[in-house]
């Protein structure tokens, strides 16, 4: 799982497998942190739900998501947005 806070991270090719969490079971962007994806893929990973908060299976983003080929292939939330699951504060 990467969680990155106010930074930016840019991603190139590979694959984010098997990661299993509470909000973001691969990928969480959080609060004005920024990451670039391209032609990787995010496979399988679990958000689960703890405290109401179990969004986004593949991605959680607080923050700024861009992906560019590749894909989000069966993820699953026990809540919402089994693949990504954008949090709107506003």
């Amino acid at each position: 799982m990467l969680d990155e806070t106010n930074g930016t991270v840019t991603v190139k090719g590979g694959i984010i497998t098997g990661g299993r969490t509470n909000g973001g079971g691969g990928v969480c962007v959080i609060d004005g942190g920024k990451l670039t994806m391209t032609a990787g893929s995010i496979v399988g990973c679990v958000s689960e739900n703890v405290n109401g908060s179990g969004g986004g299976g593949g991605v959680r983003v607080h923050g700024t998501f861009t992906m560019t080929g590749g894909g989000i292939i069966g993820c699953v939330a026990q809540d919402t947005g089994g693949g990504v699951f954008v949090w709107n504060s506003g």
